[in-house]
């Protein structure tokens, strides 16, 4: 953090960790770089967070928000440990998971006899917020279980059935100076460049985007690396943004 600012353009620097060497040091701005940690969370968001019994991180919820900052998280797994930690924000994470499945969805859930994925549908969406899931194969078990959201997604689309001129609405993921990450429903993410985010020049990419934000996207280009370029903006479609590398050869959209 920064303690000190020294008046000449530079700052005294406290390290979170210092490991047996200097706790401070006075560093100019090329040095330094803005870390930004997420503080806004809400009851019942999902989250990853450093436990403080071995520094691992796991998979949470935020369970109540404490009067120091910090914030109660409920494990999704403790093994054994604490059930809740009281985790300051700098090591928490926010995790985006989809929990607006509706009825008739076509899904893959996990089977909580072998933990196993399997295809089946929703046919209904319980009160204690589990979807019930009809199984397209049951196999001699059950025709349909309660799922808990974290355990079920899309069946996710193969790279390499995209077209660059596809239309679809994705989540983002995570936002960097350079651009941002986006689940569209693809087995890999696809990165908005900063200059495909809107028509116009693009200064601070945070006064577009943010996380868990739904946009519509188009593809981009299909790299040949296997990376997936997005736009924002259906008329830079096929118009590069977003760094180099072949790319394959534009499919009409139809």
């Amino acid at each position: 953090k920064i303690e000190s600012d020294m008046g000449d353009g530079t700052y005294t620097i406290r390290w979170d960790d210092a490991a047996d060497g200097e706790e401070t040091n006075v560093l100019g701005r090329d040095n330094l770089k803005k870390v930004l940690i997420y503080r806004e969370y809400k009851v019942g968001d999902d989250c990853k967070g450093q436990s403080p019994d071995d520094e691992n991180w796991y998979p949470g919820v935020v369970s109540k928000i404490n009067k120091d900052g910090t914030f109660q998280v409920k494990w999704d797994n403790p093994d054994g440990g604490d059930e809740t930690n009281d985790i300051d924000a700098e090591v928490m994470r926010k995790v985006i998971v989809f929990k607006n499945y509706q009825k008739g969805d076509e899904v893959e859930a996990k089977y909580p006899d072998d933990g196993n994925m399997y295809s089946g549908k929703v046919i209904e969406k319980n009160k204690d917020g589990t979807f019930q899931v009809e199984w397209d194969d049951s196999d001699g078990g059950p025709k349909d279980s309660p799922i808990y959201y974290k355990d079920m997604r899309y069946p996710p689309i193969e790279v390499d059935t995209l077209a660059v001129g596809q239309k679809f609405k994705g989540t983002v993921m995570r936002v960097r100076d350079f651009g941002a990450f986006v689940d569209f429903g693809c087995k890999e993410q696809g990165m908005v460049h900063i200059s495909q985010i809107s028509d116009t020049r693009v200064e601070n990419i945070e006064e577009y985007l943010e996380e868990g934000q739904e946009v519509q996207v188009w593809i981009n280009m299909l790299r040949d690396d296997g990376k997936i370029s997005l736009t924002m903006v259906e008329s830079k479609i096929g118009k590069g943004g977003g760094g180099g590398g072949g790319s394959r050869v534009p499919v009409p959209n139809s």
